[in-house]
């Protein structure tokens, strides 16, 4: 008395857009209480086997124009039919695979129950190979970030079910990155959405139901911070290669290891290497970071906007230890100059008062100098309460590190900055 089928689709196009999305999201009955999976229990109906073949998967952003699709999809699945809800099982074998923005791959495959209610079950195992980060430029101006290349591979295993959602992600890989966070005035979208990404992470660290790992990240290319403001300047790392292993959103995972190193503006050499202990609370982490030979000269957007003075020769270098234990923030900043030479009046067309300032500036650095190493060297504490359970550990560390290489580069010579020298070498 059961009607068994087979389901064949040929070149099948789905297209959505992202005001399709937003009234999807904003719809008063949510997805899990459709029941579009009790359709098949009208009649007794097994399908035997479903293949898709030549497909294409578009989604539209409106605002941008942007289009990112998923093309040559093909998905075959059998045994799909209704099982027994109280016990888990995933009686459907499938597998998925598609071409990714044009130039990257997925492949997919693993056993699901797509009738479970509210909604389907599956477990996976996906492979992402070559996918082009560039696609999601526009689509994450209202994160403030500047995206303009690099390409994605992973490869991982996937559980989903409606009391579990589960990620076991062995590699993710990012070669060939530009990225840029914009500071400035932050924007009502941009406030927004910053906003949605902190309540987002807060989610996922208290969440029982969602169990993360990350084993192994590598990224490699080009960071950097703008800050739009006149005059707009960028601090950058360039051959920016960062690894992190062994990170979780569950405390007994262990502890989450980080590595990054590169050139600090072209030319000074930057090494970072940190610990996180994982978990809700207040944050828990240890960073030690140096950079090293920086030229002073490639700096000097940054010393305009600070300090409103320029360079024209000498290095420097930054040091710092920071850590954080039960929301107490502790540790040190200390930057040393060595070989300043401010740009003189004939170089500077630059008010007297101001070339004034620069010849003070200058003389104050030679007083500082180590004799021995002319080097200008001083000491800022780093201390602080992060118990606030409404910021969030990400808020921590990208201010912390906004803090010990833009703000506190400047020791000795920006004389019109809040922040206090506590400790001055000679």
């Amino acid at each position: 008395g059961r009607l068994v089928a087979d389901l064949r689709l040929e070149h099948p196009s789905v297209n959505v857009t992202s005001t399709q999305a937003s009234a999807e999201n904003s719809d008063a009955v949510d997805l899990k209480s459709r029941g579009w999976q009790r359709l098949l229990e009208v009649y007794p109906l097994k399908i035997n086997r479903a293949v898709v073949t030549g497909g294409t998967l578009e989604y539209r952003d409106v605002d941008s124009g942007r289009t990112l699709a998923l093309d040559h999809v093909a998905f075959s699945a059998s045994n799909i039919r209704h099982v027994d809800g109280r016990v888990l099982r995933y009686p459907s074998p499938f597998r998925l695979t598609a071409g990714v923005f044009g130039k990257g791959r997925l492949d997919v495959t693993g056993h699901a129950d797509f009738l479970l209610r509210p909604h389907a079950a599956i477990y996976a195992l996906a492979e992402l190979v070559d996918a082009p980060l560039g696609q999601f430029g526009p689509i994450v101006d209202d994160y403030r970030l500047k995206l303009d290349g690099g390409t994605l591979g992973l490869k991982g295993q996937v559980e989903l079910r409606p009391e579990a959602y589960i990620a076991n992600l062995q590699h993710v890989t990012v070669d060939g990155l530009k990225l840029d966070v914009l500071g400035g005035q932050p924007t009502a979208d941009s406030t927004r959405a910053a906003q949605r990404v902190v309540s987002a992470a807060k989610a996922v660290d208290r969440a029982p139901e969602i169990r993360l790992r990350l084993q192994s990240l590598r990224v490699r290319g080009d960071l950097g911070y703008v800050l739009l403001k006149e005059p707009e300047f960028r601090v950058y790392l360039k051959e920016a290669d960062l690894k992190v292993s062994n990170w979780s959103n569950r405390a007994w995972q262990g502890d989450t290891n980080v590595a990054l190193t590169g050139l600090f503006m072209g030319s000074g050499r930057a090494r970072m290497q940190g610990v996180w202990h994982p978990g809700p609370g207040a944050a828990n982490f240890a960073v030690d970071a140096r950079v090293v030979d920086t030229r002073l000269s490639d700096l000097n957007d940054l010393l305009r906007h600070y300090g409103r003075l320029d360079v024209s020769d000498g290095r420097v270098s930054v040091y710092t230890q920071v850590y954080a234990r039960d929301g107490a923030l502790r540790g040190y900043v200390k930057p040393l100059f060595r070989d300043v030479d401010v740009l003189t009046p004939e170089d500077s067309g630059d008010s007297p008062l101001h070339r004034f300032y620069e010849f003070v500036v200058e003389k104050v650095a030679g007083l500082l100098e180590n004799d021995q190493r002319e080097e200008v060297a001083s000491v800022a504490d780093l201390s602080g309460d992060l118990s606030d359970p409404d910021i969030s550990a990400w808020q921590v560390v990208g201010n912390l590190l906004k803090n010990a290489f833009i703000d506190a580069i400047l020791p000795g010579f920006d004389r019109e900055r809040d922040r206090k020298v506590t400790k001055t070498g000679k």
